[in-house]
């Protein structure tokens, strides 16, 4: 088979986060049983397409997005001289994907959908803009408040296609309003080797005699708000008063368009002292397998909690650590399993939560325990890439 995966931006900085990570992965696996492939990055600003690059071996295009005429007949020649099968694209619930089917006609392939984001209520999206302001909130908003049973019946009208989610909440919440459940694969991110992480870790070597002698919980992601970065500040500020012994490692990811500032106020105005460790640019991955490594346990309190299971859990898992993180829904509902979750923008909760860790041996076990089962019957990639491939191959519409 012949399959192209449509995804919007990849780049070489954001290619080993999700949803990119998952789509390369897939298109590796593919490859490895014997499937031709192809990456289509969709580009705003490119209206033919342009050279071909290779990321993990995975050939690549970028492409133009297809939501004009011109565009769409742009993309259908490209498909039909690669002679493509299917075509998996992404959909969010604030778009009309119907003009699509004049695409699917022009180039003859077969098209599947695929959910890259998540399932956002609207009351967490309205609480988040408190803390968030109203722009950052706005793409989110627009999803939570699309009628979902409008969008499906829309989408469905021009014919019932496979559709791939990368959780099974979400999978759940589109049949739940009127998507039929035997065309849904619910495909979470598969699982890599866990690499036998050595003590030659370049940044953690600076800090190994005490990180490995010390309790500490650790945040590693951009330092953007919407992670709860504040509110980890403020929950480990009063944990800080009562545990003179545990520290806060923050590995701050570089990522662009991100301005530090606020946190770095925050932590300035929190005045703790050595009890916090921040890294302000990205580590590597042999730094970061150690830091996960050592900690006691990993905090993930996003103010929008993601339905799709961020790659960030599933490598915690891997190290038989516990999360902290929000609920209740998709990755709060994941994180249950082993760790726990509390209120979004509540540091009062995650204060707590560290402090029923610390202070409970016995749970604190039983939680590590279930992490290390999880991820060893957690699918890998090569069986994500399965369930996308059984996903091409139904063909309804």
């Amino acid at each position: 088979m012949n399959i192209a995966i449509y995804i919007a931006d990849l780049t070489k900085t954001n290619q080993h986060l999700m949803p990119w990570r998952t789509i390369l992965e897939v298109l590796h696996e593919a490859q490895i049983c014997g499937h031709k492939t192809l990456l289509l990055s969709g580009q705003n600003n490119t209206n033919n397409i342009s050279v071909s690059t290779t990321y993990n071996n995975i050939e690549t295009v970028r492409a133009p997005k297809p939501f004009s005429t011109a565009n769409r007949a742009i993309l259908a020649k490209l498909l039909t001289e690669r002679q493509i099968d299917t075509l998996y694209f992404p959909i969010a619930f604030s778009r009309d994907y119907r003009p699509l089917q004049e695409l699917e006609k022009q180039s003859s392939c077969h098209l599947v959908w695929y959910v890259p984001g998540g399932w956002f209520t609207p009351k967490q999206t309205l609480k988040a803009i408190k803390y968030l302001g109203l722009k950052p909130v706005l793409p989110y908003l627009l999803q939570a408040f699309m009628p979902k049973r409008y969008f499906i019946k829309k989408l469905t009208s021009i014919g019932e296609r496979a559709i791939v989610t990368m959780s099974k909440y979400t999978g759940e919440q589109l049949q739940a309003n009127g998507y039929k459940g035997d065309l849904i694969f619910a495909a979470p991110p598969g699982k890599s080797p866990i690499k036998k992480a050595t003590e030659q870790g370049i940044t953690f070597a600076e800090y190994s005699d005490l990180l490995t002698t010390t309790k500490y919980f650790l945040f590693f992601g951009p330092p953007n708000p919407i992670r709860g970065v504040p509110q980890i500040i403020k929950a480990f500020s009063n944990l800080s008063r009562l545990r003179k012994d545990v520290k806060l490692v923050c590995l701050f990811r570089g990522d662009a368009n991100i301005n530090p500032t606020l946190v770095q106020n925050l932590i300035t105005a929190a005045n703790l002292g050595d009890q916090i460790i921040c890294l302000w640019s990205s580590v590597n991955g042999t730094d970061l397998d150690l830091f996960i490594k050592h900690c006691f346990a990993v905090l993930k309190p996003f103010l929008i909690v993601p339905s799709e299971i961020p790659l960030a859990v599933l490598e915690t898992a891997g190290y038989s650590k516990p999360v902290i993180g929000t609920g209740p829904d998709g990755t709060g509902a994941f994180i249950d399993n082993f760790g726990l979750t509390v209120p979004h923008a509540d540091s009062g909760a995650l204060t707590n939560a560290m402090l029923h860790l610390l202070d409970d041996s016995d749970l604190y076990e039983q939680k590590c325990l279930k992490a290390k089962e999880l991820y060893i019957h957690h699918p890998d990639w090569c069986a994500v890439s399965k369930i996308w491939l059984q996903a091409g191959e139904m063909k309804t519409a």
